[in-house]
This record gives C-alpha cells, sequence and structure tokens, in this order.
C-alpha cells in the first residue's frame, strides 16, 4: 500500500480516530530523497537507510487497518 493509499485508508475507517494515526503516519513517511526508505528510519549518522518503506511500524498500522 502506497503512503497517500494508507492515509485515505486511515481517513475513511471510522472505527479509530485518525488524527493520532495521521501523526505516526507523517513521522514514518516515505524520505524525500529514497521514497524506498521510512524518513524516520533514516540512520543519521551514516545518511543511510536503516528500515526500508514501509517500516515496522507502518506495517503494523496496515496490519490493523486490513
Amino acid at each position: 500500500m502506497t503512503y497517500e493509499q494508507l492515509l485515505e485508508r486511515v481517513s475513511i475507517n471510522s472505527l479509530i480516530s485518525p488524527n493520532p494515526i495521521r501523526a505516526v503516519l507523517a513521522l514514518h513517511k516515505p524520505d524525500q530523497y529514497n521514497k524506498e526508505c521510512c524518513s524516520v528510519c533514516v540512520d543519521e549518522i551514516f545518511q543511510e537507510c536503516a528500515a526500508s518503506y514501509p517500516c515496522p511500524t507502518i506495517q503494523a498500522i496496515e496490519k490493523e487497518l486490513l
């Protein structure tokens, strides 16, 4: 699922409050330079991808929404 599709699914899912989930999604969006990498999970020291997108956090959210 793409980042945009995930945002849409969270918005239309009436079983959860979308604001906290959207905040987590905003933190864990794909990196602006490397769309295959989570922006939070970039190793700041080595500037390399420590977790590919979707990272474990996004995977857990996707699992709960399915």
